[in-house]
């Protein structure tokens, strides 16, 4: 299981969705239930998932959503607030709100052939989110690590304060987005449907450009955490939370980047620490298995094991665009001969409702 420790945990928590295809005849074992689970102050519900994996060909894994479970927050104020199934392992809240000072626990029940199974987590104090001063970002031409060719881009950087009372124990989230035009009415190969065509990945044909503009959302691939042991005062600056390649995608128009800021509780820090330390050290030969991560989330009796990591988070967020301007050089704009849903990941025609 070390060939595999990183790889697969990377994929549960930088994806959210697909559900992959299971060769079961290739299945030697069944790994833990994955939950991951959040309540915190912001508007709107708050979302755990459950998901089971499975070992595939190819030392890959195959992740399925489980649907069916019973699931509930409670909190000290006599609060409960029961789970709705939306699917493919995804659960919403209701009607809880989380408020600050407040303690929170998570109540899971999975059903099998061998009878029902419960998942309890450690209580939960929300915590303040301290917060964000400013971002800042800063021009930088490096080395690529993977390609080792020259790159420009931009590091971007965090001004927080805390109260005196923090723990310190900060970890930042990041969404990136940007727009980008594209020309797939360039397409050398083209299928017998309306102009313009949108003839990649085996996307349906458009009568109108649905295909030409796009926005793609990036996040972080590691946990970004601040360390507390290195950390002294109630106001802390410059701290790298994102980098972003300079290109003809990433700056086609301009980049909008959010953070968002929270404090975690020591174990829930422990738990993003160790993962950090096994995604960065991915290509160890002395990595740690991916069973020793320990969450906050255990087992009440004889079921099947759980690796779930359940957090109580106040937040706060920021964010700034960088514009194509700002790249202090002039830029070569080519066409992207292209279907814009196909550039990059994550990648919608959509426009999302913070774009300005």
């Amino acid at each position: 299981m070390k060939y595999y420790g990183a790889r697969f945990f990377f994929f549960l928590l930088m994806s959210l969705g697909c559900v992959d295809k299971a060769d079961i005849a290739l299945v030697s074992q069944q790994l833990p239930f994955i939950i991951e689970a959040a309540v915190t102050n912001a508007p709107g519900s708050d979302t755990v998932k459950i998901t089971k994996a499975y070992p595939a060909d190819g030392g890959y894994y195959s992740r399925v959503g489980v649907s069916g479970a019973k699931v509930r927050i409670i909190s000290d104020a006599g609060e409960s607030d029961r789970l709705t199934d939306i699917g493919r392992g995804m659960y919403i809240t209701d009607t809880l709100q989380g408020v600050i000072g407040r303690s929170y626990q998570l109540l899971v029940s999975l059903s099998d052939q061998n009878g029902e199974h419960h998942y309890q987590s450690t209580a939960q104090r929300m915590l303040p989110a301290g917060a964000i001063d400013g971002i800042t970002y800063e021009f930088t031409s490096q080395v690529n690590s993977s390609t080792g060719l020259s790159e420009n881009g931009f590091n971007v950087y965090v001004n927080s304060s805390v109260s005196v009372s923090s723990s310190r124990r900060l970890r930042y989230k990041i969404l990136g987005t940007y727009k980008v035009n594209t020309n797939p009415e360039l397409i050398q190969i083209r299928t017998d449907c309306a102009t313009p065509p949108c003839p990649t990945m085996s996307l349906p044909c458009a009568t109108n450009c649905e295909c030409c503009v796009c926005w793609v959302s990036e996040r972080e691939k590691f946990p970004v955490l601040l360390d507390p042991d290195f950390v002294g005062g109630t106001t802390i600056t410059r701290i790298p939370v994102h980098y972003i390649p300079i290109n003809n995608y990433t700056f086609n128009e301009r980049y909008r980047v959010e953070v968002t800021q929270m404090e975690l509780s020591q174990d829930v820090y422990d738990f993003y620490s160790a993962l950090r330390k096994q995604m960065l050290n991915a290509s160890s030969l002395f990595q740690p298995p991916f069973f020793e991560l320990r969450g906050n989330v255990e087992a009440q009796n004889q079921g099947p094991r759980v690796v779930g990591i359940f957090s109580a988070t106040a937040t706060t967020r920021q964010h700034l665009y960088i514009n194509r301007g700002d790249v202090p050089y002039d830029m070569v704009s080519e066409p992207i001969a292209a279907d814009c849903r196909a550039v990059a990941k994550n990648s919608s025609n959509q426009i999302p409702p913070f774009w300005e």
